[in-house]
């Protein structure tokens, strides 16, 4: 557990394609995928104080519990291969996957907005990935407002004015 920007960060697994169980938010079992062509696939169980999760996933995915955010707020997770490529984390697909860019360096900003159980969160590393490391970020969110003056009615047009 984690505070970062006032956000509590809880890490509860993290875990290759296949598929895992957990539950209480701690995973219980797992198993690799036979095909990984299978689309990711969720289900959720709920009895008396025991709540589950099975999760059926073609890439690697993050389980984790984010505090509470404020509307502002925005959280980036960056893996870093041991080649120095730096992928950033997806919210999980419901249900077909759709494979994200794998490009490198290319920002995800993730704006959660249930934070009651766990979230899921789906990275697309390249396939010589050996090692990552993670790096979790919490960034507020700016408003930029511009004004423009119209131009004057007597003005002449830009192309026709004097040097």
């Amino acid at each position: 557990m984690k505070e970062v920007e006032g956000v509590t960060l809880t890490a509860a697994s993290l875990a290759g394609a296949g598929k895992v169980t957990y539950s209480n938010n701690v995973p219980v079992q797992a198993s690799p995928l036979a095909d990984t062509n299978q689309n990711n696939s969720y289900t959720s169980s709920f009895s008396g104080s025991m709540n589950g999760y099975n999760l059926t996933a073609n890439v690697p995915h993050i389980a984790m519990m984010i505090g509470k955010m404020s509307d502002d707020q925005r959280l980036t997770v960056r893996a870093t291969d041991d080649r120095g490529r730096e992928f950033y984390a997806h919210e999980w697909s419901w249900g077909s996957y759709q494979r994200h860019s794998a490009k490198v360096n290319e920002l995800h900003y993730l704006k959660l907005y249930d934070n009651s159980g766990l979230t899921f969160l789906t990275l697309d590393l390249e396939d010589d990935s050996k090692t990552i490391d993670l790096t979790f970020c919490i960034h507020k969110a700016r408003t930029a407002e511009f004004i423009f003056r119209p131009p004057l009615d007597d003005a002449p047009p830009a192309s026709q004015k004097q040097p």
